[in-house]
């Protein structure tokens, strides 16, 4: 078992190098699947790590500090939430397919088409 201390830090400076190659730093867009590790995850199998996508970026001074994303229940495709997302930090949001990309794209077309419709 991987040890997640690690393990996120070797992925944080993975971004970091990247990051610096670009001269920016990285944006996860609406739609791109995620898994979001807390700092307090035992292993990359404990229940409090979540697998979803992203619906929007938090900017605060022009720079991205985290998202708000929605995440599957562990056991099928269904989303934990139906009425809003959860903000994760952006240093613990890691690129990862855990769906097929129709399943998040049909979820996300589902939530943007709810959120229209509760404008009018």
């Amino acid at each position: 078992m991987k040890n997640v201390s690690n393990f996120l830090g070797l992925k944080l400076a993975r971004r970091h190098a990247l990051e610096s190659r670009m001269g920016k730093r990285l944006v996860y867009r609406p739609g791109s699947q995620i898994a979001y590790i807390p700092s307090h995850a035992k292993s990359l199998e404990d229940d409090c790590v979540e697998f979803g996508f992203v619906t929007s970026a938090k900017y605060r001074n022009g720079r991205c500090v985290g998202y708000f994303c929605r995440f599957f229940r562990r056991d099928s495709d269904e989303l934990q939430t139906k009425a809003n997302g959860k903000f994760v930090p952006r240093n613990h949001v890691f690129a990862h397919a855990s769906r097929a990309q129709n399943i998040v794209d049909r979820k996300l077309a589902e939530i943007k088409k709810a959120e229209w419709k509760n404008a009018r």
